[in-house]
Order: structure tokens, then C-alpha cells, then sequence
């Protein structure tokens, strides 16, 4: 039945006598060498032979050179009792080397297949050069798990301690990479969204290069030792096996909690000034705490200080301090804005409250720098200011300044007053959180603009939208006005 092929049957069409298909074939294969009764009979029993071997089991048509080829050298040679055309010899063996050639069907089900969300068999074999290479000689259970990655416990020959993070690749949670990536200077030429895998090994190098830049400047973070793909070689944070716990996890006192957070409100300057980044993810869940001192990870959605959405993160980095550290009973926490500012400020001295506090220290009432007066001063003043605020709008108990009004119309006025101005700080906190930030006066429209230089000449700078841009004096003329913003 399969030596029916289907020139045989059109050859048959052809001689029915009709000259016009005869005619309308011979245009359309006029290009192509025609083929002699003899070439076509022995095509057609090469063929048949070729399917004979087809296998049951596999599914797969077998055209083995020692088989088809020798028989088609036969037929032109001449050795049997059919000869083939060279046309015919090169059509077989053209589909004799397409049959044979290697074919991507790619991964299959077990090739995909993977476990504890992030071991595939991809990620075994990087695992297993490392371990032949003698990166780390042993390498244990899964320490800690995440939205991006995993990270287990390793030893190297010398018996120091390593973490292995890596990268989830197949089943991928944390899906909103491109706000952290797009605009990023060191990812201009752009980065592959369609492949997991080729985009999760970018996000791998983005958290190398942000770990080295943090351990380069003294921060408290893991030190980066190797990359190899999406499985990242680190120190280990922790002592004799036992990982340092995360802030959420860490159950301190209030005591420490204090500690805790002064160290967060220096480490978040430090990482904009001196690393040039923002954390952009930063909570205590990316936080931890071991021997009271905080340690910071989890850095590959950090972002340049100049990226268009560096702003948006910082402020989102401050609200998430200030409000796990105000649960957690710490005295005095400063506001989302007050601990904006301090991070972002060019100088300490420029801040209203450190300044006020200079002059109080400074001999001679000046503005000029005054020993003594750094990064731990300046908190001072912020928290002395902060913890004023809260004691002026606390609720009333009864007691304290409240035994010393006269009569209880007072008292109410006095209530009254506090209740305003506890309104008025939730509404500015309110307003922070959603107004938008300008990194420079360009991103000032002219109305605002205009408006912020009129207070000022006025005096009045408490009541300035964006008095860190905007500082003016009355000297201001038109030409330093920037020009509308979008």
C-alpha cells in the first residue's frame, strides 16, 4: 500500500488524456529536472523499503545510512535492476541527513520538573561544579525561604560557614520586577522579559553588585564570594549552623528594639549617601538581627539614588520603619517625613531641629560645624523634637499639666486644641505618603514654584511643599524659575 507514492498517482492522473492538467503541471515543474519511469520506480522502492522499518514502539522513522544510503549508491551504480537519477539520489539523501539531524524539542516533564520550588536539574548541575570545584564541600537543608529565592547552609574545606542562595527560576512569586529595572542605569540596554531564566540571572548580578557596594562601604550585610548563573555564594550570617533570626523573629526588648532602630535610621542614610542606593524593600523582614547589630539582605530590587522611582521606595522604606518600630514600643519614633529628611539631607546641620541644637552647642551661636555634633547627635535633636510633639498632642489623663487649669472650660480648650493638632499630623502624614516627591526644580511645576518662592520671601518656610528645592530668597528674579514640568 505505501508504494503507492504520490508521484505514481499523479503520473496516472496524466495519462488519462487530459492535455490541459498536462500542460498546467509541466509550467509548474518547469524548474525542476523530470524524473525518467525508471528514477520514479526506483524512488518508490526506496521509500517502501524505508517504511518498512518503521518502529512500533518509539514512533519514529528509521533511515539509517548503512540501510537506505547503500541502496540508493546501489540504484545509481547500477548494481541491481533499477538505476536512479541523480536528482532522485540527492532528494533522498537530503531527506535521509533531515531526518538524522539532532532536534530541540526541549525540556521535558522531567526535565522541568523541580523541588523545594527551586532545585531543578539545572540547578543541581551548577550546584555539583561548585561542589566538584571545591567552592564548598558540603552543602545542607533549605535555612530560609522567600518570594525570589531559597538559601541553605554550606561548609567549605576549611569549616567556615556559607549560604547558597538561589534563585527561583520555574515557579516564579515575585512576578513586578520591571519598576525596580526599568529607568536603572546599569540595565539601559534593557533585559530579557519573555525568558525566566535569562531575567532571573540578571536580578542575580543586580543583587551581587548591590551587596558588593553595601560590604564595600561597611554597611552589616552578607559578603558576596561567587555567582554562577542564578545560585549565589555568600558568607554565612549566623553562628554554628543557626541563622540569624529575623527582626520579626528576633523577639527583642524594648531596650534593644531602641538599638535596633537608630541602627536603621543611620543604616538607611548610609546606603543613600555612601552606597548610592535605595533599599527599596526594606522591613523587618529583610532585616537581621544578630549580637545587636542589624544586618542588611535581600538588596537585588535596590535602585540607584537617581532612579525615577527612588523616591516613591525611600519614603515607603521610611513608613515601614517607623511603623514596625512604633508597635514594637519603642519610645519615640520618628514621623515617615521627619526620617525622610534626615536620610536624604545633603548636610545634618540643615534640618531645622539639628540646626537649632548646633547653635545651642556652637560657643558662639554660629552655623558653622560644631565638634561632636554627627550622625548620632543630629538623631538626638530629631527624637528631642519628635518626643516634644507627641507630649503636646498626648491624650489627657487627668493628671500632670492638666491639674493646673483653673476650671474645666479650660481643660476642654485645652483637649480641643490637642485633638486639632493630633488631626493635623494625621493629615500630614497623609499628604506625605501620597504627594508627589521632585527629585530637582525641574520637576517643579511653575505654580509651585511661584508659590514656595512667595513664602519664602515672606519668611514663612514651615509652610513650604518643597522647601528642600525651593529655598528662595527675595532676590529671586525670573530667570531662575524653572521652566512647566511636563
Amino acid at each position: 500500500a505505501m508504494t503507492g507514492a504520490p508521484t505514481g498517482l499523479v503520473r496516472e492522473g496524466g495519462d488519462g488524456g487530459d492535455e490541459e492538467g498536462e500542460e498546467e503541471d509541466e509550467e509548474e515543474d518547469e524548474d525542476e529536472e523530470p524524473l525518467s519511469d525508471e528514477d520514479e520506480s526506483a524512488v518508490d522502492a526506496a521509500l517502501a523499503d524505508a517504511f518498512a522499518s518503521w518502529d512500533d514502539e518509539g514512533g519514529s522513522l528509521r533511515l539509517g545510512r548503512a540501510g537506505t544510503s547503500s541502496r540508493v549508491r546501489d540504484a545509481m551504480t547500477g548494481a541491481g535492476s533499477r538505476t536512479l537519477g541523480c536528482a532522485a539520489a540527492n532528494s533522498i539523501q537530503k531527506a535521509e541527513k533531515k531526518a538524522e539531524a539532532p532536534r530541540n524539542v526541549g525540556l521535558s516533564r522531567e526535565g522541568r520538573a523541580t523541588s523545594e520550588g527551586v532545585l531543578d536539574p539545572r540547578t543541581r548541575m551548577i550546584l555539583f561544579k561548585l561542589l566538584s570545584a571545591g567552592h564548598f564541600a558540603e552543602i545542607h537543608g533549605c535555612i530560609s525561604t522567600g518570594k525570589e529565592a531559597n538559601v541553605y547552609y554550606a561548609i567549605d574545606r576549611a569549616g567556615a560557614e556559607l549560604a547558597v542562595k538561589v534563585f527561583k527560576t520555574s515557579i516564579l512569586v515575585f512576578k513586578d520586577r520591571d519598576k525596580y529595572v526599568a529607568g536603572d542605569f546599569r540595565f539601559r540596554h534593557g533585559y530579557c522579559r519573555s525568558n525566566p531564566r535569562k531575567m532571573v540571572r540578571v536580578w542575580a548580578e543586580k543583587e551581587v553588585r548591590n551587596l558588593q557596594r553595601i560590604h564595600s562601604a561597611g554597611v552589616p550585610s552578607p559578603q558576596p564570594l561567587l555567582l554562577r548563573g542564578h545560585v549565589l555564594l555568600m558568607r554565612f550570617i549566623g553562628i554554628e549552623g543557626r541563622a540569624a533570626p529575623r527582626l520579626k523573629d528576633a523577639g527583642l526588648s524594648v531596650e534593644k528594639s531602641t538599638s535596633a532602630y537608630r541602627q536603621c535610621c543611620v543604616a538607611l542614610r548610609r546606603l543613600f549617601h555612601e552606597c548610592r542606593l535605595v533599599h527599596a524593600d526594606w522591613s523587618e523582614y529583610n532585616l537581621l538581627w544578630l549580637k545587636g547589630t542589624i544586618y542588611v539582605i535581600d538588596v537585588s530590587q535596590s535602585v540607584e539614588h537617581d532612579h525615577p522611582n527612588a523616591f516613591q521606595f525611600l519614603r515607603k522604606d521610611c513608613a515601614n520603619t517607623s511603623a514596625f518600630f512604633r508597635k514594637s514600643g519603642v519610645a519615640c519614633v520618628l514621623s515617615p517625613r521627619r526620617l525622610f529628611e534626615f536620610v536624604t539631607a545633603p548636610e545634618l546641620c540643615s534640618l531645622p531641629a539639628v540646626a537649632a541644637a548646633q547653635d545651642a552647642l556652637s560657643p558662639s551661636g554660629g552655623k558653622g560645624d560644631t565638634p561632636g555634633m554627627d550622625v548620632d547627635g543630629a538623631l538626638d535633636a530629631l527624637h528631642a523634637v519628635a518626643m516634644a510633639e507627641e507630649e503636646l498632642m498626648a491624650d489627657e489623663d487627668g493628671d500632670g499639666d492638666d491639674a493646673d487649669w483653673a476650671d474645666a472650660q479650660a481643660a476642654d480648650a485645652n483637649n480641643q486644641a490637642r485633638a486639632a493638632l493630633r488631626a493635623e499630623a494625621e493629615v500630614a502624614a497623609a499628604v506625605f505618603q501620597q504627594m508627589h516627591i521632585p527629585r530637582d526644580l525641574a520637576s517643579i511645576s511653575r505654580k509651585q514654584f511661584e508659590r514656595d518662592a512667595s513664602l519664602a520671601a515672606q519668611g514663612r518656610t514651615d509652610e513650604l511643599v518643597f522647601g528642600d528645592f525651593a529655598t528662595l530668597g527675595t532676590g529671586t528674579g525670573a530667570s531662575d524659575r524653572p521652566e512647566e514640568a511636563g
